[in-house]
């Protein structure tokens, strides 16, 4: 799916979850700002920082855990919240081999927007980063190279990088695909954040 993210201002630090949500939802036509999905999910950020606008913050020395932490049903659990017509499918790493990975995410682009979750330090070969998790859209994606849509803040934009890496960055942080969809017909009471493989 085209993704318009023209005039779309960076994310500010642990925020790269809400606002690659806040720019799928404008896709799609809602209008809930980054700051309102981070005080629904909470956000844990390192003792003596504060992000303005969010009251719903948690301080950890954990840096594995800074940003938004997305549990099993999260996201369908937003989405049902604020009367979101969207469903949120994942497809765990563990699932997909390097030769099922890049098929897999062409298919899954007909009809989604595909966020990955991966290792910020290991996709940036920034080693004093490593395991801090981060989030991209994929935007193309061929065997050879991936072009993705970074919410910054210090990445912030397209860039372009070698699949095998984020594949390589995905399974260093054991995330996956987050696969987001209108829904027209889907009760989300139903929906559980599992593997569609």
């Amino acid at each position: 799916m085209e993704l318009n993210y023209l005039r779309f201002n960076p994310s500010e630090n642990y925020l790269c979850v809400a606002t690659l949500l806040e720019l799928i939802l404008k896709n799609f036509g809602y209008n809930v700002d980054r700051y309102e999905i981070a005080d629904y999910f909470g956000v844990n950020i390192p003792f003596g920082e504060k992000i303005n606008k969010i009251q719903n913050y948690c301080n950890t020395e954990d840096k594995n855990k800074y940003g938004i932490i997305i549990n099993q049903d999260d996201i369908n659990n937003f989405f049902y919240h604020y009367n979101i017509k969207l469903i949120e499918k994942f497809i765990s790493i563990n699932t997909l081999l390097e030769e099922t990975f890049v098929p897999m995410i062409q298919k899954m682009m007909e009809d989604s927007y595909v966020i990955c979750g991966f290792d910020y330090g290991y996709v940036y070969d920034e080693p004093k980063n490593k395991y801090l998790g981060h989030v991209s859209i994929i935007t193309e994606i061929t065997d050879d190279n991936v072009k993705i849509f970074d919410p910054g803040p210090r990445n912030f934009g397209i860039k372009y990088l070698d699949t095998y890496r984020l594949f390589c960055g995905i399974k260093n942080k054991k995330d996956g695909l987050w696969c987001i969809c209108e829904c027209d017909n889907v009760s989300h009471t139903y929906l559980k954040r599992s593997s569609i493989i």
